[in-house]
């Protein structure tokens, strides 16, 4: 897995849209979660109820693992836009 880097963009495979990497972060908490390396990243674009730069969290396996599509094999659920 190719972790994600600060600066970076993403679209989302089903959404769309731009969101970019504004920070690694670890999840604090009382559960076995404790410790775990999270994505916060920012989106750049305005949609229903979400205008540009409202801040997301994932954690770094949810931002980077592959998921089903309606149309055939799997994919990542973000997309590097930049290299």
């Amino acid at each position: 897995m190719t972790s994600p880097t600060i600066g970076e963009q993403y679209t989302h495979y089903k959404r769309g849209g731009t969101y970019e990497i504004i920070h690694i972060g670890y999840l604090q908490s009382n559960t076995v979660d404790d410790g775990q390396t999270v994505v916060i990243y920012t989106q750049l674009h305005d949609a229903p109820n979400y205008p540009s730069g409202t801040v997301w969290v994932r954690t770094i396996e949810m931002f980077c693992e592959e998921v089903p599509t309606l149309e055939g094999p799997s994919q990542r659920r973000f997309l590097k836009l930049n290299s």
